[in-house]
């Protein structure tokens, strides 16, 4: 049975627990790995720490979502995070998502460097706040890798292909994807060229996990997940972006908690027809919340 609301608002009721044990160290702690190997550094800020980044009065910040529309930038993720944002830095703010629905870090890449995407180097440019979550997917130049075909054995229902769980989390399984998110953080930099940015970085929520229990594969699959959550902090910290796990935030610190069970995915009396791995309006209330809380700071550039 999915967790129904309890309160007259659940959502922010959710995230300001969750949140709460991210600020206070409970759960996968800020640099240091959980019980499965991930980690989780959602940071929180105050106003006076975010003073020295407040634009002058009168002009509004842009915010740029280089994430997908379905498992992190939706409507209300988008909607939500502006009206925080504004509340928190007391200016305008336009927060924009990507019109493409490919995500894949081949294809954001492609898409800062205006190949194909005419007008998007701009959109980066001009942006002060910039939300980066790429899927590991095609990283041979779109071509798929060895991390395609470990992710399909995890998403085919009945699908018990082995898979090694030892490769998967070794880095050169990862080093492909590594060098694009390399890429794509320095073409970033060299578009805003020198201007104050708030960088944000994640990856997404596992929501196969019921298939996987079917087929006994969760194990394996919960390893490509982790890897591929470790592989992003790391070339996200390396050039300065604050991290923000929306894996350990819907998927719980041990990575075994069904979004979908929890009512954050799926359809729900707001949006009655949803896919039952997309994110709803409950859970964009949590994402929203987690980027938020990691701050509006400018970071620095590496």
């Amino acid at each position: 049975m999915r967790i129904q609301s309890l309160v007259a608002h659940p959502t922010r009721l959710l995230a300001g627990l969750v949140l709460l044990v991210a600020a206070t160290g409970c759960g996968s702690s800020e640099g240091e790995s959980s019980d499965t190997g991930a980690t989780s550094t959602t940071t929180t800020q105050t106003a006076a720490e975010a003073e020295v980044s407040l634009p002058a009065p009168g002009e509004p910040w842009d915010v740029l979502f280089l994430a997908s529309k379905f498992e992190v930038a939706t409507e209300y993720v988008l909607s939500q995070y502006e009206e925080l944002a504004e509340e928190f830095l007391g200016v305008d703010v336009r927060v924009k998502g990507l019109t493409t629905e490919s995500t894949k870090a081949w294809s954001i890449l492609q898409q800062v460097r205006n190949l194909g995407f005419p007008g998007m180097a701009e959109e980066v440019a001009e942006a002060e706040i910039i939300v980066v979550i790429a899927y590991p997917q095609g990283s041979d130049e779109g071509a798929p890798t060895q991390i395609d075909e470990a992710r399909d054995v995890c998403k085919r229902p009945g699908n018990t292909k082995p898979m090694d769980s030892d490769v998967v989390a070794g880095e050169e399984f990862w080093e492909p994807y590594r060098l694009l998110l390399d890429q794509i953080y320095t073409e970033i930099w060299r578009l805003r060229d020198g201007t104050p940015t708030v960088l944000i970085a994640g990856e997404v929520s596992e929501g196969y996990l019921p298939t996987q229990r079917d087929v006994g594969i969760e194990e394996e699959c919960r390893a490509w997940f982790e890897a591929w959550s470790n592989a992003s902090r790391q070339a996200a910290e390396a050039h300065g972006a604050r991290w923000v796990s929306l894996y350990d935030l819907l998927n719980g610190p041990g990575h075994d908690i069904d979004p979908f069970e929890m009512g954050w995915t799926g359809p729900t009396e707001l949006q009655p027809t949803l896919g039952t791995r997309k994110l709803n309006d409950v859970g964009s209330a949590l994402v929203a919340d987690a980027l938020a809380a990691a701050g509006f700071t400018p970071a620095e550039a590496p």
